[in-house]
């Protein structure tokens, strides 16, 4: 054959071959915005109100101890793990989210115990009550996210 015969085919009324439908990779394991900026700004509420509650440290002067040391920089860890994770709308952001309120419950039952703080009042109260309530609002997240995971799957 001389590939004549190839030339004359008629490609109009080929039959259509179907594609295969376009999965959106990761579409599924992205957090809704709404969820993703909860995630992301957790830390940085929780530190401007438990800041605003908080009294001046009982003694200015006084080195930070060890302790309050260790836990803010891994307040600070896991404010930088949220906030990455929730502009990429990861699910990790709720991890992050849920270390960032337990680093906070950490850091409120540490402040009068390390004599950062003379005495536990009213300020260390509500203090408790905002991290633990943000610690409930990560854990409830949590199991939302895996709700919704295994209806979708």
């Amino acid at each position: 054959m001389d590939g004549q015969k190839a030339l004359g085919v008629d490609t109009r009324s080929a039959p259509a071959v179907p594609s295969a439908p376009q999965a959106r990779v990761g579409a599924t394991d992205r957090l809704p915005v709404w969820t993703a900026v909860a995630a992301g700004l957790l830390g940085p509420a929780i530190a401007a109100v438990c800041m605003a509650l908080e009294p001046a440290p009982a003694d200015p002067e006084a080195g930070d101890p060890v302790v309050s040391v260790v836990l803010a920089y891994a307040l600070l860890v896991a404010w930088l793990g949220a906030a990455a994770t929730a502009l990429g709308r990861r699910p990790a952001a709720l991890g992050w989210a849920t270390a960032v309120a337990g680093v906070s419950v950490a850091m409120t039952v540490t402040c009068p115990t390390s004599g950062h703080h003379s005495a536990v009042a009213g300020w260390w109260v509500a203090q408790m009550a905002v991290c633990l309530s943000a610690l409930a609002f990560t854990a409830a997240g949590h199991r939302w996210w895996a709700g919704r995971r295994a209806v979708s799957a």
